[in-house]
């Protein structure tokens, strides 16, 4: 009896080894063409208080329509703002206007 438990022990420890030795690379390695790295850069841009994209025309101001965007956070009146509000690697949209 007490041999057989060992043995089934034995057994699901060499299973889980070699379970873990499948899994694991995968979910450390890479994920759809990503290195880990690569997904965490992407989720602290997903966490960043500033907008991946802002929009700048002369017309929006606060409590405006502003095209729909929200003013301060994605939506200014002047280029300089824009630029100090976008994410690093984000896009700044200038309408015409002055």
């Amino acid at each position: 009896m007490r041999k057989s438990v060992w043995t089934k022990c034995f057994v699901v420890g060499i299973m889980m080894v070699f379970v873990g030795a499948a899994v694991l690379p995968t979910a450390l390695g890479t994920y759809e063409g990503k290195t880990l790295l690569e997904k965490e850069e992407k989720l602290n841009r997903i966490v960043s208080s500033l907008a991946p994209e802002v929009w700048v025309d002369d017309d929006y101001y606060d409590g405006g329509y502003n095209d729909g965007h929200t003013w301060g956070y994605d939506a200014f009146d002047s280029i300089q703002d824009g630029i100090n509000n976008v994410d690093d690697t984000g896009i700044v949209h200038v309408k015409e206007g002055i």
